[in-house]
């Protein structure tokens, strides 16, 4: 890479920790017109990412992995590849490119020492995990490859999925106080990295839906929007509300909820609509709730066997006494 796209590069990486996406895409824009290198087609990607820019996003990604592979830089090219699956889960739900690029990154780390690139498999393996045992096994390991390699955005992420896991086995206590150390580390600059923080707050939303913690939530809500505002991760805002609609729904705050869910599913739908089927099962739960029992059924269409729609599915067969479909 010659000097001045190195200088550029270099540029480019520190906006991208600034949050800064737009100055982050001017200054890997500039470079790529010079050195069309991995590294700048990877920052561009990530900026454009953050931009909303998914497709142009996955394409540059996946460019950057295969030089990255050329070149036999392995740990680089996996850490795209799990970008990657991400991206290609959360926007398009699309489950069989996630396989195919999950299994690039465990493939390009096979003969690799351990890197904190095991601990974003590890951790993306165990956020997919149906088994409650594997999510958390995962997630610990993910916690140690963090430690031990000084990357607290890895160390704080998986922390908050062993403290999910906790509260799963009812130890909320436990569970809460492994999220609020996780949490602490965002809000006192610890973690930098735009992804860990961001999954972090969403970690902290969902423990409290699980624990139905209206308080903490509440609390944490304008930290979430201030980030938001801060960095401009419109995802984060919906993935925060729609747990939080979920807290208010069975707290009983129906009209509140209602407004977080349809705030939640707005950013959704420009964002991760892969995903988006999260908040509309919430607000089947909600519609199951209120008495809005068609409505209810007509959310849940086509997602019947998904594990969100256990609850309003059943609401909805006992309010037409068919118990046993």
């Amino acid at each position: 890479m010659t000097g001045q796209a190195a200088a550029l590069v270099d540029r480019g990486r520190r906006a991208l920790d600034a949050c800064d996406w737009a100055a982050a895409s001017d200054a890997f824009e500039q470079a790529r017109a010079s050195e069309e290198s991995a590294e700048v087609l990877d920052g561009l990607g990530e900026a454009r990412y953050w931009q909303g820019a998914y497709a142009e996003s996955a394409a540059l990604r996946e460019r950057a992995y295969a030089l990255y592979r050329r070149r036999g830089d392995r740990p680089d090219a996996a850490r795209v590849a799990v970008h990657l699956a991400q991206l290609h889960g959360l926007v398009y739900g699309n489950a069989a490119a996630v396989s195919g690029w999950i299994g690039h990154a465990q493939r390009m780390l096979a003969d690799c020492d351990v890197c904190v690139v095991h601990g974003l498999v590890e951790l993306f393996l165990g956020a997919v995990a149906s088994d409650p045992d594997e999510r958390e096994r995962r997630a610990r390991a993910a916690v140690g490859i963090g430690r031990r390699f000084d990357a607290p955005g890895l160390e704080h992420d998986a922390l908050g999925y062993v403290g999910k896991a906790h509260i799963e086995r009812g130890a909320v206590a436990d569970g809460m106080r492994l999220i609020d150390e996780a949490v602490a580390a965002v809000a006192s600059g610890l973690v930098s990295d735009a992804w860990a923080a961001g999954s972090i707050w969403c970690s902290l939303f969902h423990a409290c839906e699980m624990a139905i913690d209206v308080g903490r939530a509440e609390q944490w809500l304008g930290a979430v929007d201030h980030y938001v505002e801060r960095t401009d991760e419109l995802p984060i805002s919906a993935i925060c509300r729609m747990h939080y609609g979920g807290l208010l729904t069975s707290a009983g705050r129906w009209v509140d909820a209602e407004r977080e869910l349809q705030i939640a599913l707005s950013i959704y739908d420009d964002t991760y609509r892969g995903t988006r089927f999260e908040p509309l099962l919430r607000l089947a739960e909600l519609r199951a709730r209120q008495g809005r029992i068609e409505d209810a059924a007509r959310l849940i269409g086509g997602y019947e066997d998904h594990p969100l729609a256990v609850l309003p599915r059943a609401r909805v067969l006992l309010a037409r006494d068919a118990p046993d479909h």
